[in-house]
């Protein structure tokens, strides 16, 4: 048998897959440019997770603007998110709403209410997923969400920076 190849065979993305797609230079057929900043918001405490805020052109993160940082307050975050979309030009924001993400998805949506070149999007993992797409079946959307994202890796249509701890959580998800 090929061993290797079990390591990988319940992965939604597996690591060879997500190194290909290091720092890629992929070419973009596009007439615009998708500029967009995403917030994954992280808990307030010493133990939690990091809040990270990436800036985006198409598919490709900026790595000389992506922010990692132990979180302090839902306000710094929403300044910080703030500060991101304007130097990136975004006219998106994209925030997983679920948990402490509600506080600053909910502020940012108040502060750009009346800005049209502004959006402010919430992900709900939670939510059902959208049906009869492409013939699957998803429990939610959070796992809908994260089989798109490894048909765009495995077409080589996105560029991440080489950050090991990125690459890891990219290529650990794990299916039944």
């Amino acid at each position: 048998g090929i061993w290797h190849g079990l390591v990988e065979a319940f992965v939604v993305i597996p690591r060879s897959v997500v190194m290909e797609c290091v720092e890629n230079e992929f070419v973009f057929l596009k007439n615009y440019q998708k500029r967009i900043t995403v917030v994954d918001v992280a808990g307030e405490s010493e133990d939690s997770d990091e809040t990270v805020i990436y800036d985006l052109t198409n598919e490709k993160i900026d790595s000389d603007t992506m922010e990692i940082y132990h979180h302090r307050s839902l306000m710094d975050t929403v300044g910080r998110a703030q500060f991101h979309a304007k130097q990136n030009k975004s006219n998106l924001i994209c925030i997983d709403k679920v948990g402490e993400g509600a506080g600053v998805w909910s502020r940012l949506g108040e502060l750009y209410n009346d800005d049209p070149d502004m959006t402010i999007y919430g992900f709900d993992g939670r939510l059902s997923a959208p049906e009869g797409i492409e013939h699957e079946t998803y429990g939610n959307y959070k796992t809908y969400a994260w089989f798109k994202a490894s048909k765009k890796f495995r077409d080589h249509q996105a560029s991440i920076p080489k950050d090991p701890i990125l690459i890891g959580q990219l290529s650990g998800v794990k299916f039944e």
